[in-house]
């Protein structure tokens, strides 16, 4: 049972083995060894939504870098009324994972930093073709 556990880890996080060799078209994991998120993941442009910066930040320094890096680090915000916080994702898939997986911790750390009854809503951007 130890050894499915083991490879499931593996699977899902790539810094189990940071020194193993990256799989073929895929590239080597940044950051330094040992899983740490690194400080530039969270990173934010000067255009950026400051509460949702502080979310992102949080969010680095609790979940797998992976996660952060192809789930949360993408996205942005797109309109902020007070009320809702609306956040732009590149895919369904990703609004779906960031609306099950994080939703709640995400409603949780804006609760801690002083919004009142908060929401979140991911979506997709509609583009115009």
């Amino acid at each position: 049972m130890a050894y499915f556990f083991a490879c499931l880890v593996q699977l899902l996080d790539d810094t189990v083995h940071p020194d193993a060799p990256p799989e073929p078209g895929r590239p080597r994991r940044a950051g330094p060894p040992g899983g740490a998120p690194s400080h530039d993941a969270v990173a934010c442009s000067p255009d950026d939504h400051p509460l949702w910066a502080r979310v992102r930040e949080e969010l680095a320094a609790t979940i797998a870098e992976r996660s952060y890096r192809e789930m949360v680090a993408p996205t942005h915000v797109i309109a902020d009324d007070g009320l809702v916080l609306r956040v732009a994702t590149g895919s369904a898939f990703q609004r779906d994972w960031l609306t099950n997986r994080l939703g709640k911790r995400i409603t949780d750390i804006l609760s801690d930093l002083g919004r009142e009854n908060p929401r979140v809503e991911f979506e997709v951007p509609q583009t115009v073709t």
